[in-house]
């Protein structure tokens, strides 16, 4: 008898371990998924400088140029001629580049943080098909009924006095969603 009453007890705590950590989990997720282009921005940054190719033309272009504005057009023709040509290949090699580098670019910042929030938004719908019916937080049903609103609250839990996941999903995308807008 000893023993069931102990597996009783770590069961029990064991499923208020998991309302806690479905609580702040949900919480912190919500709160990602709203703020997550804050945040990917200095990552998309970082991975979008430009290339060494990159600055190596630009560069060479600014030394050639310094040298054509040495070379005098009538006394040396074909030497300003060749250095010119040089100048345009090297300018079009670096538009080249900066187009490559603009498609790299706009991809990591569209799929960077869209990648994420859409890996967070499938991990909450995860949590509220596999916890639907767990409380996330139990109040004392006599005291607490929150009529007229007790049944939007503990659906679909059916337990009066409960918060359930889809209403605490709802009410944190609601509020960092509210606190975001006062960010920006």
């Amino acid at each position: 008898m000893y023993h069931r009453f102990q597996y009783l007890i770590f069961f029990l705590s064991i499923l208020v371990v998991i309302k806690m950590i479905l609580l702040l989990s949900i919480t912190v997720i919500s709160f990602l998924i709203t703020f997550i282009h804050f945040i990917t921005k200095p990552v998309v940054a970082l991975l979008t400088s430009a290339s060494a190719e990159e600055k190596q033309l630009i560069a060479e272009i600014s030394k050639l140029k310094e040298e054509l504005e040495n070379i005098s057009l009538r006394q040396e023709y074909t030497a300003y001629v060749k250095i010119e040509r040089k100048i345009v290949a090297a300018q079009a090699k670096l538009n080249e580049e900066r187009n490559l580098h603009q498609t790299k670019k706009l991809m990591y910042q569209y799929g960077i943080p869209y990648g994420f929030q859409a890996l967070l938004s499938v991990i909450l719908i995860l949590i509220t098909v596999f916890y639907r019916y767990t409380p996330i937080i139990v109040f004392n049903g006599s005291q607490h009924n929150f009529i007229p609103f007790g049944p939007i609250l503990r659906f679909p839990t059916g337990i009066d006095g409960a918060v359930s996941v889809p209403f605490w999903i709802f009410v944190n995308n609601y509020v960092s969603r509210h606190v975001a807008s006062y960010v920006k």
